[in-house]
């Protein structure tokens, strides 16, 4: 029969060890996250003072950032495997201790009465095993729910609705920095493909494009921009950022576009702000294509005000663009482009299914 000071004695070792191991786990978790916030804060200040100064092209210097910040974020994987090997070991070994203190306390043998015994066991190991996840995180919080109110992941930070939520910063000054152009391409059989140009690839927001007069557009799109970019084939590093993206909005008639200029109005809805960014283009024909000479005119539009709820686009008011009440339907939280092919009919909706390329 079990002793009652014998038992007292392996609750007293579990306690132990947990005690310890909590510690130690403590003190390692606080003094990463401390250096890693510390340094990615400084890096991310860095971006947003850049973001400001909206007269000059700092596309290079931003990109140049956001790499160090994922240098920084990241740490080499023969580092964090070897981190995680030790972790293991030593998991694994107070784990045995532990199993052969029961077993030689209950004398190896297990009935009914014993089960209960081993429920402080059982929880042991499954604080060990948060333990090991949490220090996972820390030495690799790629993509981790923990720490990404912290510090983001390296893939956020052309996100410019996460800039937005939360970091003080001007998106209408970032967004200068991705340097929007619109290029109309003639296609065979009489189509013409609109699309969006950015010198950096700024992502996560709504959007609503017309091409031509607001009464009668050549051109009517609208939905979600949201990059997906593979990690590198080799070194299986994830992508944060690109260069000189294009990104297809969707098709017309090409035989529409007859005007040597054409007006292109360019909304823009991040999450966290309330009135969406105008980008107005002043396209020029060129042959077969239309592109804009200069930098478009961006505006903070007071006009219009939205805001989000459960994901979905709902806007509150609108003055300068009644098209866009027949399309708020479509403002829903997917990554999906649609347009009209009869933007005066608008009927039949389609979906811009050609992904997003760098030129």
């Amino acid at each position: 029969m079990l002793q009652k000071e014998q038992y007292l004695f392996i609750i007293i070792s579990i306690g132990t060890g947990l005690l310890s191991l909590l510690g130690s786990v403590g003190i390692f978790i606080s003094l990463i996250v401390q250096r890693k916030v510390e340094r990615l804060q400084a890096i991310l200040e860095e971006l947003i003072d850049l973001a400001y100064m909206e007269e000059q092209n700092l596309t290079g210097t931003i990109y140049r950032i956001v790499q160090k910040y994922q240098m920084h974020y990241l740490l080499p994987n023969e580092p964090v495997n070897t981190i995680m090997y030790y972790i293991d070991a030593t998991i694994s070994l107070v784990v045995l201790i532990w199993v052969l203190l029961h077993l030689f306390v209950i004398s190896r043998s297990i009935t009914l009465e014993t089960i209960p015994l081993l429920l402080p066991l059982l929880g042991a190991i499954i604080i060990l095993i948060f333990f090991r996840k949490l220090l996972k995180y820390a030495v690799s919080p790629l993509d981790n729910p923990l720490l990404s109110g912290i510090i983001p992941p390296p893939t956020r930070l052309r996100s410019i609705s996460f800039l937005s939520g939360y970091v003080n910063v001007s998106v209408k000054a970032l967004l200068k920095q991705a340097r929007f152009n619109l290029f109309i391409e003639k296609k065979g059989d009489n189509l013409a493909s609109i699309i969006l140009k950015e010198e950096l690839s700024f992502d996560d927001f709504f959007y609503f494009i017309t091409v031509g007069p607001q009464e009668n557009p050549l051109f009517l799109g609208f939905g979600k921009i949201l990059f997906s970019f593979d990690p590198d084939t080799i070194t299986g590093k994830p992508t944060p950022l690109q260069h000189n993206i294009n990104v297809p909005l969707g098709l017309s008639k090409w035989d529409k576009f007859k005007d040597s200029e054409i007006e292109a109005h360019f909304l823009l809805f991040p999450y966290s702000e309330k009135n969406p960014i105008n980008s107005t283009f002043l396209l020029t024909r060129q042959n077969s294509y239309y592109f804009s000479l200069n930098r478009p005119e961006t505006t903070i539009l007071d006009g219009v005000v939205y805001k989000f709820e459960c994901g979905k686009l709902v806007i509150l008011e609108n003055k300068g663009f009644p098209l866009m009440e027949s399309v708020k339907q479509f403002f829903e939280n997917k990554n999906e482009r649609y347009y009209y092919p009869d933007p005066l009919t608008r009927k039949a909706v389609r979906t811009c299914s050609e992904a997003a390329y760098i030129d």
